[in-house]
């Protein structure tokens, strides 16, 4: 009697976030086990989306993240988004956009 649910178990414990696409797919009459087990193969569905979605928003990211515009409107919208950001690290957020770290071009006059 029990050994359609601990077919399930065992099935369930060797899924894991390299495997997302495998299901319990069990087959059989529709009866409360086929019924748990085709909501955890739907929450499945759902993580597997969710991990696909993650993963394409990091390539996206990392991606956007090494283009120069992109990494020079985050270092002023970092600096800018601190209240409490000092002066110097005002003066110096321009000079990194520049590319050049630290130091920002004197003013004359």
């Amino acid at each position: 009697m029990l050994s359609p649910l601990c077919t399930m178990t065992a099935s369930a414990s060797r899924i894991s976030a390299g495997n997302l696409h495998e299901r319990l797919a069990v087959p059989g009459p529709d009866d409360e086990l086929k019924a748990v087990a085709d909501t955890f193969d739907a929450v499945l569905a759902r993580l597997e989306g969710a991990f696909e979605a993650h993963k394409q928003f990091v390539a996206n990211a990392s991606h956007e993240l090494r283009t120069p515009p992109t990494l020079q409107q985050a270092i002023v919208d970092v600096t800018l988004a601190d209240p409490d950001t000092s002066v110097p690290a005002l003066r110096a957020a321009p000079a990194r956009v520049r590319g050049r770290p630290g130091r920002s071009r004197s003013r004359s006059g």
